[in-house]
């Protein structure tokens, strides 16, 4: 943190300088992370959006309503989301 005056940047008292900072995580761990969660989130969209296709048979033969469908659709993100 600096405080600007008009000779410019000045280092505040209480600052200390400070050369121990937190290992990194390699590069590869980040990548496996990254596509971990952009996997589940794919599936999950997948799943969300295969009641778009099905919405006429389902909400036909189960006697849902658009609301109805709406929740279930929701429901998969819950679920998803939950694990």
């Amino acid at each position: 943190m600096t405080a600007f005056s008009f000779g410019g940047p000045v280092k505040l008292a209480f600052q200390k300088k400070s050369k121990n900072r937190p290992p990194r995580m390699p590069s590869s761990v980040r990548l496996r992370v990254f596509c971990l969660f952009a996997a589940g989130y794919s599936v999950s969209y997948v799943f969300r959006g295969v009641n778009l296709g099905f919405a006429p048979l389902i909400t036909h033969d189960l006697g849902l309503s658009a609301a109805d469908l709406g929740l279930l659709t929701s429901l998969y993100f819950i679920g998803f989301a939950a694990a």
